[in-house]
């Protein structure tokens, strides 16, 4: 389980995905942005590769062909915490003094 982030240059990828078992999502967050930056740049850095050059220069435009990968199953793991965590939270309680 995890996410996984398709660099989709040719716009065919979500003709070649099993869906069932995968949602396929934007790269949006400002967490995910900055991790695939920096993956990006240390893989450019460690490896030379003009690929990744390319895509760090023209980010603004590249990252619209970005693809979040999440698996079914762990998508709902993950809104099963979130759920779980909203619910533990403590709840507000008002003193009054008498």
């Amino acid at each position: 389980g995890g996410s996984a982030f398709i660099f989709d240059e040719a716009g065919d990828f979500p003709q070649r995905c099993n869906l069932e078992m995968v949602a396929l999502e934007p790269l949006q967050e400002a967490d995910d942005l900055a991790l695939v930056r920096d993956l990006l740049i240390q893989h450019a850095g460690y490896t030379g590769s003009t690929v990744a050059a390319r895509v760090l220069r023209t980010w603004d435009q590249a990252v619209e062909k970005f693809i979040k990968v999440m698996p079914v199953d762990y998508r709902r793991m993950l809104n099963d915490q979130q759920r779980a965590a909203k619910s533990s939270a403590p709840v507000p309680v008002e003193v009054t003094r008498g």
